[in-house]
């Protein structure tokens, strides 16, 4: 019994399919179109193109003029770009260094000019040395005091220090001093990149060394 209803259900199955396979062959070939002469317009690929006269006449001798045109511009602007390329590399990389220096100067300059007040302590923006104020705690009595603590001129800090140095100073600052920490390495405000453009500044203005066989060494 379940097997003739089994069968009875699959007949039924196949029979609906059958019939919907025949119905969407009829409505699709009811709705299509012959192929040809079945377009409104004809199509790219079937319309009539340049013959051998007009492929091999005046277009192709365009064609040519444009190649040697074309030709001409390569063999003329690769040698010009050769001789203009290093020198605008080293334009840039002029440009990049006075944007550094400018952005230094910016960060060295009085918080009152929206610096980190290095010059206020350094004397002022050629950094040639000043005094800041500054708390110091006797040992004995225990007594703090308000003191004027010298601070270095900074216009020759590259002589006495190596870059490497002078980049741990601002990193790190110097304990027990008002050198603080400025780099993010150490806790303070100021990013790697400011760290590199304040370096820039300081390298910009160093004095002349007179007498001097290089950084960090005087006859």
């Amino acid at each position: 019994m379940i097997a003739l209803t089994t069968t009875a259900i699959a007949w039924v199955i196949f029979t609906v399919i059958l019939v919907g396979w025949i119905v969407y062959y009829v409505l699709n070939n009811a709705s299509a179109r012959r192929e040809l002469g079945s377009e409104v317009e004809t199509a790219p690929n079937r319309k009539v193109y340049y013959d051998d006269e007009g492929l091999e006449g005046p277009r192709l001798e365009r064609m040519q003029v444009l190649g040697v045109l074309l030709l001409a511009v390569i063999v003329i602007g690769l040698p010009i770009y050769w001789v203009l390329e290093p020198g605008r590399q080293a334009g840039a990389m002029r440009g990049e260094e006075g944007r550094f220096r400018g952005w230094g100067a910016d960060l060295f300059r009085p918080t009152a000019d929206g610096g980190f007040n290095c010059s206020g302590c350094h004397g002022g923006m050629q950094a040639t040395g000043g005094a800041a104020a500054y708390a110091v705690t006797d040992p004995k009595t225990g007594e703090v005091k308000a003191v004027n603590w010298y601070a270095p001129a900074l216009n020759t800090v590259f002589y006495r220090f190596s870059e490497s140095e002078v980049k741990f100073i601002l990193d790190y600052g110097r304990p027990f001093s008002p050198m603080s920490a400025w780099g993010k390495a150490g806790g303070g405000p100021m990013t790697e990149q400011n760290i590199e453009t304040l370096m820039v500044y300081l390298e910009s203005i160093q004095i002349e060394p007179v007498g001097c066989l290089g950084k960090g060494s005087f006859v």
